[in-house]
């Protein structure tokens, strides 16, 4: 199975740009698209902020074009790692033990 890449960039959409006031337009929050790219960088598509059916961390395949792919999310931000790590050992610690 081939392996894509996907990261979060600021959304370049022009309507949004053009439509929306500019204090509603949150570059750093709701307005990110999802950018896939091969493991050389080149990109294969970008997925808009208003698309319900685009990627988030969650998922770890992506279909494209027929094609099932392996996605490998590149830009985690540090402290949600940690944070994640931390919950996922609280619950392997409280819930059903050493395994």
């Amino acid at each position: 199975m081939l392996t894509l890449y996907a990261r979060k960039v600021p959304t370049d959409d022009a309507v949004l740009f053009k439509y929306a006031a500019p204090a509603d337009i949150d570059l750093q929050g709701v307005h990110r698209d999802v950018l896939i790219s091969r493991p050389d960088g080149t990109e294969v598509c970008r997925i808009p902020w208003h698309r319900k059916s685009k990627p988030d961390r969650r998922n770890r395949y992506f279909t494209l074009n027929c094609n099932r792919y392996r996605l490998i999310w590149t830009n985690y931000d540090r402290y949600r790692n940690i944070v994640h790590w931390a919950r996922k050992r609280y619950n392997h610690c409280t819930h059903g033990g050493a395994k």
